[in-house]
């Protein structure tokens, strides 16, 4: 399984991303990173997202999971985040500030 994510927005508008592999990952963390994507329900989350009205200052995600040969893309502002993947999201962003170099904003795992 592969995930990557993009983050936009924010005061700074700065660009926080990163592609995790579970190939690359350790048992546990590959795992913990099933587990999350599973608990997301990307599907109903796709489906249930309603946009907000843009605002300047929020952040923007973007999410893709590709397993096999099926991807998923959905995308989604700050205050539109339901309950059920802001834990994937959490830990993504937490891993793309983890690896992420001083000089880049933008990491690959």
């Amino acid at each position: 399984m592969q995930v990557s994510l993009e983050r936009t927005g924010g005061f700074s508008g700065m660009r926080v991303s990163t592609v995790v592999d579970t190939d690359s990952l350790s048992p546990e963390e590959g795992m913990k990173l099933r587990d999350l994507v599973r608990s997301a329900n990307l599907a109903a989350t796709e489906s249930g997202v309603r946009p907000s009205p843009g605002r300047p200052d929020q952040y923007s995600y973007r999410l893709t999971v590709t397993e096999g040969v099926q991807t998923q893309t959905i995308s989604v502002q700050e205050p539109d985040v339901p309950p059920e993947l802001r834990s994937l999201l959490d830990w993504l962003v937490a891993r793309a500030r983890k690896t992420q170099r001083p000089d880049s904003s933008a990491t690959r795992d």
